[in-house]
């Protein structure tokens, strides 16, 4: 099954496997998060983000935020950032599992 089923998401997808930049693919990505699984004005989709609001030079690859309206007028959010897993050198996990490539 595919959640490809839009020109839109194809023409994104398409981009992301012909490019060798990043960004093609984090924009597949956010627009694929935001058409299929968080749609509505209430959840908002953020590349390249630092992870807290403090002046910080660390990013996460995507940042998902669902807002909140309350009566009082007040608007608060909730955070999810979403990470890639660091790329583990095959020779230094080698030398420090030794049993596992036994």
């Amino acid at each position: 099954m595919s959640l490809i089923k839009t020109p839109y998401l194809y023409y994104l997808w398409e981009k992301a496997q012909k490019s060798p930049y990043e960004a093609q693919s984090s924009a597949f990505w956010a627009y694929a998060l935001k058409e299929i699984f968080f749609h509505g004005p209430e959840w908002a989709i953020s590349p390249e983000q630092p992870p807290a609001e403090r002046d910080d030079r660390r990013r996460v690859d995507i940042k998902i935020t669902n807002m909140t309206a309350h009566e009082d007028g007040q608007v608060t959010g909730r955070t999810i950032c979403m990470r890639k897993r660091e790329k583990l050198a095959t020779k230094s996990w080698q030398q420090d599992s030794p049993s596992a490539t036994q």
